[in-house]
């Protein structure tokens, strides 16, 4: 990751790994923020700032 920063493909296989290792959060919050940065869909673009603004308090409960 240090070596290739902008290698989004590494950012996912970190995600797994983390997974792997027991720490969904952080899993789930890397992809959500990969997901809002790199999507071309519509509905996705639309979200994108809620999305980071929940990846970045995950735990939170939305009334």
């Amino acid at each position: 990751m240090k070596e290739f920063p902008q290698a989004r493909e590494l950012q996912v296989f970190l995600a797994m790994t983390l997974y792997n290792l027991g720490d969904a959060k952080a899993a789930v919050q890397s992809l959500l923020i990969l997901l809002a940065q790199t999507s071309c869909d519509a509905g996705i673009a639309e979200y994108k700032r809620a999305i980071e603004l929940y990846a970045g308090d995950i735990d939170r409960v939305w009334p």
